[in-house]
């Protein structure tokens, strides 16, 4: 993976599932980075072992303006904000609910 060559990381979002090694491999990147590690996972699925420190986001079923929420979710991270407070902002202003 190219992960090791980009000279900044802001953040890295797993948007498919990982196979054990990959997931590692995006882990260490993320930490190497000190970047934010979100991963999107399907509805009643977890992340990888690798990943577990990760900010895991269940996908809905069909929500077409979920890039949106985790686009704006991932800005608010670079930008300094903690996972609490960006989602917090991003469901408030894409009229979303937490389910958890």
């Amino acid at each position: 993976m190219a992960l090791g060559y980009l000279p900044e990381i802001g953040s890295i979002v797993v948007a498919t599932a990982l196979d054990a090694d990959a997931a590692k491999v995006v882990g260490d990147a993320a930490a190497f980075h000190d970047a934010p590690l979100v991963v999107l996972v399907e509805p009643g699925q977890s992340a990888p072992e690798p990943l577990s420190n990760a900010i895991v986001l269940e996908a809905p079923d069909s929500e077409a303006s979920f890039d949106r929420l985790v686009g704006a979710f991932v800005v608010r991270l670079e930008a300094g904000a903690s996972a609490q407070d960006a989602l917090r902002q991003v469901t408030a202003a894409g009229g979303w609910e937490r389910s958890a």
